[in-house]
């Protein structure tokens, strides 16, 4: 692992944060933006010690879309906690909200698709 460079600086702030958390666990995005670093940084420590099995996924957290894609990490070793995938329903039904609820598309995208079709 030659190619991760991490500071000790960083990795003793991404340590007090992931400590402070405890058992609810924290996400890299927060933990990037608690420690000062990248979110990549905090995802390549979590990787890193995810291979030593000294952190554990003990819940999913919603992204931006709503889907349950990012881990929220605690101290020690464990299961994992389960990734809840949404049914079909839930994906169609959000699907056609974001179909009512969207801005139409735009002059430029109407004639992309048109070239497509003719």
């Amino acid at each position: 692992m030659d190619s991760t460079k991490i500071n000790v600086a960083k990795f003793c702030d991404i340590v007090l944060h992931l400590h402070r958390a405890g058992d609810k666990g924290i996400t890299c995005f927060q933990l990037g933006e608690l420690a000062n670093c990248s979110h990549y940084t905090a995802q390549r420590m979590m990787k890193i010690f995810r291979a030593k099995k000294v952190v554990r996924i003990v819940d999913w957290a919603p992204d931006a879309k709503g889907r349950n894609c990012t881990p929220a990490y605690a101290w020690g070793q464990g299961e994992d906690a389960p990734r809840k995938p949404m049914s079909r329903d839930e994906i169609h039904r959000r699907y056609k909200l974001r179909q009512k609820s969207g801005k139409p598309p735009t002059k430029k995208q109407k004639d992309a698709a048109m070239r497509l079709l003719f």
